[in-house]
């Protein structure tokens, strides 16, 4: 087995100074530019099975040391995690696990319950890439002995090759790009000033709306104008804007600049133009397709809208795309619709809560991002907890996707004539006016099995985990996401027209 010698500098633990590390390394735009190529992220696949050993012809299920009950494994890598009984593998030894990793410094670690008494630790950047590893390896305890499992580990690559060394893109510094225009006012408004002292900027921007039809060129998209009364193929920004904290006010008729990455997440930032709110404080911009074709390449674009009085900064990002997977949260990639409550609670009284995710659940996401679908995150919950579900997938490895709440203050009623004709009518939306195609629907109550059944969407891939798997013809995944990423993995074709994977990481 190899080992790197090279320097780890990731997301997980980012370069101290980016500033200067540019500085030093690129002195010129153009070699700049080259040191960004070279620093393009990469997405590996890691298959992870327990091999059994043979003798005279015969499979000897041995795991040395452990006994072979109900004792459960938990395996992380990279912010993914699974949850597996030693019985259930040894039974089912065509099992694999698949993990996705964009960071050089990941482990892949294995330990035996939720203690720490015995732990494997395997650094991803030792494995060989397209190889076959098939080893004995010991979990460590505290005594120094323990019972040892033979793991069978294959890595490839699904987009470039880990360099050793991913940097952050530098962050956006809205005074660089946005300049005192002498014909504005050169701050906010007194008005506004006094409202917005002694509070923080509560701005959103592209949290709704802000999936758009790949159109070749611009006469594909001229064509659309005139000929299609749903699929307009016109691509929006919009933003709501203010300020507070416990309670808030709307920032009214003040100017705000808006920017895209068209090559994210090194490239530069192009300016878009300059909009007004409106009394409620929103605004809608739309993106000159001729000056900014963004709309020819299937991807995500980071948008940043810059209040040009005080330089505070509203972060979104739109897509561009074809193809995407929606995932209900709460009692699918979450193990209860109590964690969502449990947390609104705790955080009302400033109490930490972390949401436990469904076992799986970040891998089944990732699997279907490499190859080429759109996560959507589609939820009953109310808008104002938009920054909470997003800081929750970001922090639990899920990749970047839409995320779709209500747009209301309260979150709707767990019930057909609420949550299911919300999240109903919201899939048809993506059919009819952006002509989004579903790779999958993935839910866990009735109420999701009747909302997807109305879409059109088809039974074997109407995802249903928990209890209601199988009702009215749907996909029974199981009660976890362990076995079924392997069939994702192995049995979805990828998308015809991707989503790049390019960067799994939210911006």
């Amino acid at each position: 087995m190899r080992t790197n010698s090279f320097s780890h500098v990731t997301h997980s633990f980012p370069f101290m100074d980016k500033e200067y590390f540019y500085r030093f390394h690129a002195d010129e735009r153009e070699s700049s530019f080259n040191v960004m190529k070279a620093l393009q992220p990469f997405v590996g696949q890691l298959a992870l099975s327990l091999e059994l050993t043979t003798n005279r012809n015969r499979t000897v299920k041995d795991v040395r040391g452990l006994k072979k009950t109900r004792t459960a494994l938990h395996i992380t890598c990279d912010n993914q995690w699974y949850r597996i009984n030693i019985k259930d593998w040894l039974e089912k030894p065509g099992i694999k696990l698949y993990f996705f990793i964009t960071r050089s410094n990941a482990e892949l670690v294995v330990r035996k319950g939720k203690t720490r008494a015995g732990s494997i630790a395997i650094p991803i950047h030792t494995l060989s890439v397209d190889e076959d590893h098939k080893e004995w390896y010991q979990l460590n305890t505290p005594k120094g002995t323990g019972a040892f499992l033979q793991l069978g580990l294959r890595y490839t690559f699904l987009k470039g090759k880990d360099e050793g060394l991913i940097v952050p893109p530098l962050p956006f510094a809205p005074e660089r790009f946005v300049k005192k225009d002498p014909t504005r006012s050169p701050s906010l408004s007194r008005m506004t000033q006094a409202k917005a002292k002694g509070h923080r900027a509560i701005h959103r921007c592209c949290d709704r709306e802000n999936v758009f039809l790949v159109t070749k060129d611009h006469d594909e998209w001229t064509a659309l104008q005139e000929h299609s009364e749903e699929k307009t193929g016109r691509a929006f920004i919009r933003g709501v804007f203010g300020y507070g904290n416990i309670t808030a006010f709307d920032l009214s008729n003040e100017a705000v600049e808006l920017f895209v990455q068209p090559c994210p997440p090194y490239g530069a930032w192009t300016h878009l133009g300059a909009t007004t709110t409106d009394k409620g404080g929103r605004m809608k911009h739309e993106i000159n397709y001729a000056a900014v074709p963004i709309q020819k390449t299937p991807g995500q674009y980071p948008i940043r809208c810059v209040v040009g009085g005080d330089f505070s900064v509203a972060a979104g990002q739109v897509w561009v795309l074809e193809h995407g997977v929606v995932y209900d949260i709460d009692g699918t990639l979450t193990p209860g619709d109590d964690q969502i409550v449990l947390e609104m609670t705790l955080a009302s009284v400033k109490a930490p809560f972390d949401p436990a995710q469904r076992p799986g659940a970040a891998s089944l996401c990732k699997a279907w991002a490499a190859k080429g679908y759109l996560p959507i995150y589609l939820s009953g919950r109310s808008g104002s907890t938009y920054y909470l579900t997003r800081e929750w997938l970001a922090n639990h490895g899920f990749p970047p996707g839409l995320i779709l709440h209500t747009d209301k203050h309260a979150p709707t009623l767990p019930i057909y004539s609420s949550v299911g004709l919300f999240k109903r009518d919201l899939i048809m939306m993506l059919k009819k006016q952006v002509g989004m195609k579903f790779g999958g629907l993935y839910g866990n109550t009735m109420t999701d099995v009747r909302s997807y059944e109305e879409t059109g969407q088809p039974k074997d891939r109407t995802f249903i985990v928990g209890k209601f798997g199988g009702k009215s013809g749907t996909y029974d995944v199981g009660d976890d996401f362990v076995e079924h990423v392997q069939y994702v993995v192995e049995n979805i074709p990828d998308a015809d027209v991707p989503a790049p994977r390019d960067f799994f990481e939210w911006n």
